[in-house]
């Protein structure tokens, strides 16, 4: 878990390389749309801060991972994606919505799940 909280110089609109831990096979180009500093557990006041990575990429790349569910940017608004079939988004922020995938901004890009590398 240190790599949650190893020091980082990526910035907004910086490409980076996003790769699945654990798979040196699946390796997605995006740019990050934003970063948000967070406590890593909420519900304790007195835990460490990480940095939270959304990214954009290409359309074709959200489907693929999507397929695990993640928060994202839609329409400059956060939301819950849920479950993806096909073209279809389900998210809840509040209702199940269906989502038009020209809408989605960025994706949450958890740094336990996956390596961001900086492209130079």
């Amino acid at each position: 878990m240190d790599f949650l909280t190893e020091p980082h110089s990526m910035r907004i609109g910086q490409k980076v390389l996003v790769s699945v831990r654990g798979s040196q096979n699946e390796c997605y180009q995006g740019t990050i749309y934003n970063i948000i500093n967070r406590p890593m557990n909420r519900g304790n006041p007195n835990t460490n801060f990480v940095d939270h990575f959304y990214i954009t990429f290409a359309q074709n790349i959200y489907f693929k991972l999507l397929l695990r569910g993640s928060e994202i940017i839609y329409n400059r608004d956060p939301s819950i994606v849920g479950s993806m079939t096909n073209l279809t988004l389900q998210s809840f922020p509040y209702n199940e919505t269906t989502l038009n995938p020209d809408n989605i901004n960025a994706m949450l890009v958890w740094r336990h799940a996956y390596n961001i590398t900086p492209l130079v």
